[in-house]
C-alpha cells in the first residue's frame, strides 16, 4: 500500500473515530453524569460503539456506503450529542454495591494481581505473534470478511452474500462484521481487521468485574472471576488468534446485564436504555447471542414479576428495553425478512405447529446439526467426544464457573437472608435456562451422527452462560474469607491452565522474554502519560503526545506493510497465482467444495485491496445456494457471469467427485496453478462456451 494511500485512509479513521468518541462522552456527561469506575467505561465504551455501528449501518441502509457517507453521518451524530439535553442527578438508588463484603484479604489480592498479569501477558504475546498474520479461521475467510468484502463492493445493506453452497452465513446478523468494515473500508484493505476484538475481549473482562462488585463481591473476587473468563480457551482464542466476533457479543450482553440490574435500584431511564443498547449489540452479533437475549429478557421479566412490581411500570420499562433491543440489533432481521422473507432464515419460525415463517428443507443441519441434549442419554458419546472437547476448549476454567453459578443459585436459595441473595437467585435461574438453551442450540454437538467432533469447535455458544456464572462465582467465594483465599488459589491454577490449553486450541504463543520486556514497556509508558497527564504542564503533555502519534503512525504504516507482502504469501499456490495474475479488476467465480484443511479461498479471491468480484457459481432454490449438477446449467451461468478466473474446489474426502473442473475445461478455460484443494482456471476469449 502506497505511503499516501495509508495516510488517506489512517486520517478518515481517525477523522471518524474522533466523532464518535466525542459524542459518546457528550452523552455520557449529559444523560449519565453520576456514573463512575468501570461502570462509566463501560458506558462510554459501549455507547461509541453504538456510534460506530450507527455511522456505517445508515450508509449502508441507504445503499450509499462510502467515506465520504460515514464522514458525513459521523459529523451529524456528533452534532446531535452536541444538543443532547443534560439530566439531572436522581435523588436515590444510585450507591454502590448494595452490600458490605467481607475484608479483602491480602493473600486474595495479590492472587487476583497474579491473575491479572497471566492474561495481559497472554494478551500481548498473542499479539506479538500474531499482528501481521491473516487469520485462518474457516469463519473469517469464508463469510465475516467476504461480508464486508460485499458491502465494500455494492455500498448496500440488502443483500444476502453466500460463498459456499448449502449452508446460509448471509444471513447471519452482522453487527460484529459492521466493525470490521469500520477498519476495512479507508484502506480497502483487512490489516487491522484481526485486530479488532482485541478491545472487547478487555471490555467482556471488566463487564464481569463490574456484574460481580454490583453483587457485592469484594475486589479480588471479582477480578479473578474477570480473569477466568477471559481466559476460557473457546473466547480467548476466537477473539485474539481467530478474530471472530464471539467477544462483542458478550461485551454487549454482560455490559446489558450490568445495566439492567442497575437499573433494578435506579429511576433513571438512561440506565434502562444502556440495558437495551448492550443487549442489542449482542442480539445483532450472533445466532446463539439472539437466543440469550431472549432468555435475559425472559429472566428480567419473571423476576421483576415475582417481586411483585407494579405492572404498568414494568409494562413500559419493557417496551423500552425491547424497543432498544430491536432499534440497536434488528437490522439484520429486517434484511433477512425483505430478502428472503423469513427474519430468522434458514430456520422455520412454527410455534406449536402454526407456521410463522417457512424455511426449506436444511439437509446439513439434519445431517450434522445435533444439538447436546441429542446425547444426553449416551454416557459413551460423552465419554469418547464430547467431554474431552469441552476440557480442551474450556479447560478447568469452565468447570470452575459453572461449579461457581450453581453453587451462588444454592446457598442464595437455602440462606435467602443474605445480602444480595434475591439477584443472585434470579441470576442464577438466567444461568439454568442460558445452559439448557446451550444444550439445545443446533451444531452444539455437531458432526455425523453418533461422532459429535465439533462440540469444542462450537463451545463458543455456551460462553453466555460463563459470562453469567463467573459474577455469581464471585459473589458466593466473598462470603467468607478463607473461602476467599482458597478459591483465588484455584481460580489463578485454572487461568494458568486454560491459557496453557488456548495454545493448544489455536496455535497459540510461547511466552518469551521479549513478551516479559514488551509488558513492562507498555505499563512504563502508560505510567509516563499518567504522570504527564497529572502534571499539568501542556506543553510538556502536548509534545509526549505528539511524539506517540508520530511513533503509532509509522509503527501502523510498517504493520500494513509487513502484513501485506505476506498475506497468503506460499499459504497455496493458487492464492499466489491470484495474487500476481489477478489482484484487481477481475471477476472471479468460486465453484466446486475444498477441504476446511488450511485457509478457505474466499478471502484470497477478493484480492489485497478487495479489488475482485467475488460470486459462487451456483443457482439459488427457496434462498439456499446450491451447485449445479448438470453441465450445461454450469457453463449457462459461467457465460452469463462473465468470469476472468474460476477458482475450484476440487472435492472432499469420501465425497462425490466434483466436475465442475473438468466441466470449465471442456469449454476452454486453462489452467494457471493448482494445489491439492483447489484449482485456478482462466477464462478463454470472449465467446460462447456452451
Amino acid at each position: 500500500m502506497p505511503l499516501g494511500d495509508y495516510l488517506a485512509g489512517l486520517v478518515a479513521l481517525a477523522a471518524m473515530l474522533a466523532a464518535c468518541l466525542a459524542a459518546a462522552a457528550l452523552i455520557e456527561r449529559r444523560r449519565l453524569p453520576w456514573l463512575g469506575g468501570v461502570e462509566r467505561v463501560l458506558a462510554f465504551g459501549l455507547i461509541a460503539t453504538a456510534a460506530v455501528l450507527g455511522v456505517h449501518v445508515i450508509p449502508l441502509a441507504l445503499g450509499l456506503l462510502s467515506i465520504p457517507a460515514v464522514l458525513v453521518t459521523s459529523s451529524l451524530v456528533l452534532v446531535g450529542a452536541w444538543f443532547c439535553p443534560r439530566t439531572e442527578r436522581p435523588d436515590r438508588g444510585l450507591e454502590a454495591p448494595v452490600r458490605e463484603a467481607p475484608l479483602d484479604p491480602p493473600a486474595a489480592r495479590l492472587l487476583a494481581w497474579v491473575g491479572l498479569g497471566l492474561v495481559v501477558l497472554y494478551g500481548l504475546a498473542v499479539l506479538r505473534s500474531r499482528l501481521v498474520v491473516v487469520p485462518s479461521s474457516i469463519d473469517f475467510s469464508t463469510f465475516h470478511l467476504p461480508q464486508v468484502a460485499g458491502w465494500l463492493a455494492t455500498g448496500s445493506l440488502w443483500q444476502i452474500d453466500v460463498f459456499v453452497p448449502n449452508v446460509s452465513p448471509g444471513h447471519y446478523p452482522n453487527s460484529g462484521d459492521v466493525l470490521l468494515l469500520a477498519v476495512t473500508l479507508p484502506w480497502s484493505n483487512d490489516f487491522l481487521a484481526h485486530l479488532v476484538m482485541y478491545p472487547f475481549w478487555i471490555l467482556t473482562g471488566v463487564s464481569v468485574y463490574a456484574l460481580a462488585r454490583h453483587l457485592g463481591a469484594v475486589r479480588s473476587a471479582a477480578t479473578i472471576a474477570g480473569c477466568l473468563f477471559m481466559a476460557v480457551p473457546a473466547l480467548s482464542v476466537s477473539s485474539l488468534s481467530a478474530g471472530l466476533v464471539d467477544s462483542f457479543a458478550l461485551f454487549g450482553l454482560g455490559t446489558g446485564l450490568l445495566f439492567l440490574l442497575r437499573h433494578r435500584r435506579s429511576p433513571s431511564t438512561a440506565e434502562l436504555v444502556l440495558a437495551g443498547l448492550g443487549l442489542g449489540v449482542a442480539f445483532g452479533t450472533k445466532w446463539y447471542t439472539v437466543l440469550s437475549v431472549v432468555v435475559v429478557v425472559t429472566a428480567w421479566t419473571g423476576a421483576r414479576l415475582a417481586a411483585r412490581d407494579d405492572l404498568a411500570t414494568l409494562a413500559r420499562q419493557a417496551v423500552v428495553l425491547i424497543g432498544v433491543i430491536a432499534l440497536s440489533g434488528g437490522v439484520w432481521m429486517l434484511r433477512n425478512l425483505v430478502e428472503s422473507g423469513n427474519p430468522v432464515f434458514p430456520v422455520e419460525l412454527a410455534p406449536f405447529g402454526m407456521t410463522i415463517f417457512s424455511a426449506p428443507p436444511d439437509p446439513v443441519r439434519a445431517a450434522a446439526g445435533f444439538t447436546l441434549a441429542n446425547y444426553l442419554t449416551q454416557p459413551d458419546v460423552w465419554a469418547e467426544y464430547i467431554l474431552p472437547q469441552l476440557r480442551q476448549f474450556w479447560a478447568y476454567t469452565g468447570a470452575l464457573l459453572l461449579a461457581g453459578g450453581a453453587g451462588a443459585g444454592l446457598i442464595a436459595t437455602m440462606r435467602g437472608r443474605l445480602p444480595s441473595a434475591g439477584v443472585v437467585r434470579a441470576g442464577a435461574a438466567c444461568f439454568a435456562l442460558l445452559l439448557v438453551a446451550y444444550a439445545v442450540t443446533p451444531y452444539t454437538a455437531g458432526g455425523p451422527e453418533g461422532m459429535p467432533v465439533l462440540v469444542g469447535a462450537d463451545s463458543r455458544y455456551g460462553l453466555p452462560a460463563l459470562l453469567v456464572a463467573a459474577p455469581l462465582a464471585a459473589w458466593v467465594i466473598s462470603l467468607r474469607a478463607p473461602l476467599l483465599v482458597v478459591s483465588c488459589t484455584l481460580g489463578l491454577l485454572a487461568v494458568r491452565d486454560s491459557l496453557l490449553a488456548s495454545g493448544q486450541v489455536g496455535d497459540g504463543p510461547t511466552l518469551l522474554f521479549s513478551d516479559w520486556i514488551t509488558a513492562l514497556a507498555a505499563f512504563a509508558a502508560l505510567a509516563v502519560l499518567v504522570v504527564v497527564a497529572r502534571s499539568g504542564r501542556r506543553t510538556l503533555a502536548g509534545a509526549t503526545t505528539l511524539v506517540l502519534c508520530i511513533g503509532a503512525i509509522a509503527g501502523g504504516h510498517l504493520t500494513q506493510a509487513r502484513f501485506n507482502d505476506e498475506r497468503y504469501h506460499e499459504l497455496d499456490p493458487v492464492f499466489d497465482a491470484i495474487a500476481e495474475a489477478a489482484p484487481a479488476d477481475n471477476r472471479i467465480g468460486l465453484t466446486g467444495v475444498w477441504t476446511d484443511v488450511g485457509v478457505a479461498p474466499v478471502l484470497p479471491a477478493f484480492g489485497p485491496r478487495f479489488g475482485n468480484e467475488v460470486v459462487y457459481v451456483g443457482r439459488k432454490i427457496e434462498h439456499v445456494l446450491n451447485r449445479y449438477s448438470d453441465r450445461a446449467g454450469f457453463l449457462t451461468a459461467v457465460e452469463e457471469g462473465g468470469f476472468d478466473y474460476l477458482v475450484v474446489g476440487t472435492g472432499r474426502p469420501g465425497a462425490p467427485t466434483v466436475k465442475e473442473g473438468a466441466w470449465a475445461r471442456s469449454a476452454g478455460f486453462e489452467q494457471v496453478a493448482t494445489s491439492e484443494r483447489l484449482l485456478l482456471l482462466r477464462a478463454p476469449e470472449r465467446r460462447s462456451i456452451r
